[in-house]
């Protein structure tokens, strides 16, 4: 049994940026269509509330159902929480799932969110609430927050946006320019769902141009309004000294021109003393104005406190790292880290065993913007630990309950070519972890291959068609095709898991996206979250039948299509029947387990 220490590394290490780790880029949400993004920190997080545009390529309306939440904490490896809030959720409402925001307050969440209100006019404005940033969300009153007949004729209600000032007092914003509207303000009581007084007026005097898509961020004592303006939309704004105005106009943040799509909606945050702008284009395959994307830029005041123009980037935001589930193998030993006890209790030593992928030898990897990682064990939801940040050499490495300290937090320095193996530096002591026969009480090495680790993606599969072997399946927002290089590695990554729908069946679940999976939708593939109806769990369930061209390779065979197959054509992965494939290589696979 050997036992998992820390000991001071004197070799120096180069670090080489990996392409298994997930760079910045933009469109930082990639695997479906996003739009009207609502960007808030909450305990050390960055969490982003998007619509969900589902329009077909051929539609020119929007289709827009549900609300998704995203979380990171370095800006480049995203957790997408799947629909935290759908139109079902208001019994009042009728369709069009339209750009929100939330905001804490106390240990609730509050999200804002404008949806057709049949009852009332057109639209209206509900707020559903959540003990979780991530959901779920219940509709907090029963009915609209804002009715249509509270502003007859003076706005659309739509584009909710809110903010609590430093004295506590909540504010509400919203409107759009359908008929010479205009922005509407009300204070909001304790409680944040109802009304505090008279609904009040921001005239396009103060926001020349106004469309749609308030947002409002204070800085420096300065309360800064940014709004859609024109068409297409650019993003300006005005600021003022006070949250209700009266606002004075200073110019374009984000101009038309800049974004590809005639849509613009935008929020400002701050984090880690760095501001970012978060809003929408369309530059995702198959992107347009119905089938939009979130963008992230960094976004800097001068020295008289105004905006700076931001030019988008393709690059975007953040600090490229690994992120998700893995197993830690050691170089010298070819064996796997796992707990010496499964109980879960506090101090748990480390040791290595034979590597079988099992569920106590995995470990999630927590990245950060100032390049540290958390490494939290998978069924104990301890945290890899120095011990109190004792710097002893031999000092032994435990799970522990994350307290959020240095000693909890670890640097990752590649070691390899193919940078798969790594040095685990603790980022309070510097110390390396090592593997040993036994404890030690002091214990120096020089970079051996027991202070290798090898990160290795726990029980995962990428699916290669046998025609084109340099190929993987990958899935984008608009459908799955083989991919030579995907980007990101993790779009090729899945769990092969029993069948949704039949357990001797075979369901493909996304490494990189919990809840979500491999389903065919007229008759083209998808990467898509189970949103637990019979038709999603049929449609991603199919047999492995032995290879229509070779049978020793695998064919995949639609549980409720029987006699169609998954194939690709032209790139794109489809489901067709097994007589019109007149390529049965094109429906042939090959299985490759990382």
């Amino acid at each position: 049994m050997n036992f998992i220490t820390c000991s001071s590394k004197i070799a120096t290490l180069t670090y080489i940026l990996s392409s298994t780790l997930a760079f910045a880029s933009n469109p930082i949400v990639k695997h479906i269509y996003t739009a009207d993004p609502a960007a808030a920190v909450f305990d050390d997080t960055v969490y982003i509330y998007t619509g969900h545009d589902e329009a077909d390529i051929d539609e020119s309306a929007y289709v827009m159902d549900d609300w998704h939440v995203f979380s990171s904490q370095d800006l480049v490896n995203w957790t997408d929480h799947g629909e935290a809030l759908s139109l079902d959720e208001f019994s009042w409402a009728s369709s069009d799932a339209w750009a929100g925001q939330v905001i804490k307050r106390g240990d609730k969440y509050y999200w804002y969110v404008p949806v057709n209100n049949d009852d009332d006019g057109w639209f209206g404005i509900g707020v559903a609430v959540s003990d979780s940033p991530t959901g779920p969300f219940h509709d907090a009153i029963g009915q609209a927050l804002v009715t249509d007949s509270m502003t007859p004729n003076e706005t659309l209600d739509i584009d909710p946006t809110v903010f609590i000032d430093k004295d506590g007092q909540a504010y509400l914003y919203w409107g759009n320019a359908t008929d010479d509207g205009i922005i509407k303000m009300a204070k909001l009581k304790s409680n944040m769902i109802e009304l505090d007084g008279d609904i009040e007026s921001i005239d396009t005097d103060q926001v020349p141009s106004f469309t749609e898509a308030p947002y409002l961020h204070e800085r420096n004592g300065i309360y800064y309004l940014s709004y859609a303006a024109s068409w297409p939309e650019r993003i300006d704004y005005a600021t003022a000294d006070n949250p209700m105005g009266p606002f004075t106009y200073q110019g374009t943040i984000l101009d038309a021109d800049d974004v590809s799509s005639p849509t613009s909606h935008q929020s400002i945050i701050q984090y880690h003393d760095q501001w970012y702008l978060v809003y929408h284009n369309a530059d995702l395959p198959d992107g347009g104005e119905y089938r939009r994307s979130v963008a992230m830029d960094k976004l800097y005041y001068d020295d008289e406190g105004n905006i700076e123009k931001v030019t988008p980037t393709t690059e975007g935001v953040g600090t490229a790292g690994l992120s998700g589930e893995y197993l830690i193998k050691n170089e010298q030993t070819n064996l796997c880290l796992q707990p010496l006890h499964s109980n879960g209790y506090d101090g748990s030593a480390l040791v290595q065993k034979p590597c079988d992928d099992s569920l106590t030898q995995r470990f999630i990897f927590h990245h950060t913007l100032d390049d540290k990682y958390q490494i939290e064990h998978e069924t104990t939801h301890k945290v890899l630990d120095m011990g109190d940040g004792a710097s002893n050499n031999g000092m032994g490495a435990v799970l522990w309950s994350n307290h959020d300290s240095l000693n909890q937090y670890w640097n990752l320095k590649s070691l390899s070519e193919d940078e798969s193996v790594y040095a685990i530096n603790n980022a309070q002591t510097g110390q390396t972890l090592v593997s040993l026969p036994v404890k030690s009480q002091k214990h120096q090495t020089q970079g051996h291959s027991q202070q290798q680790w090898r990160i290795v993606r726990a029980d995962t599969v990428q699916i290669e068609p046998l025609n084109y072997p340099d190929t993987v399946l990958s899935y984008r927002a608009n459908g799955v095709w083989l991919e030579s290089s995907p980007e990101p590695v993790t779009s090729s990554e899945f769990h092969a898991v029993p069948g949704l729908a039949d357990g001797s069946g075979v369901s493909f679940a996304s490494v990189k996206f919990p809840g979500y999976y491999l389903r065919h939708r007229n008759f083209a593939l998808y990467l898509e979250y189970d949103n637990g109806s019979d038709t999603f769990t049929e449609d991603a369930t199919f047999y492995r039948r032995k290879g229509l061209a070779d049978d020793s390779d695998v064919s995949y065979e639609s549980y409720n299509y029987p006699g169609y197959y998954i194939r690709h054509q032209y790139y794109q992965l489809k489901l067709d029947s097994e007589s019109d494939i007149s390529d049965n290589s094109d429906a042939t696979f090959i299985e490759v387990k990382e």
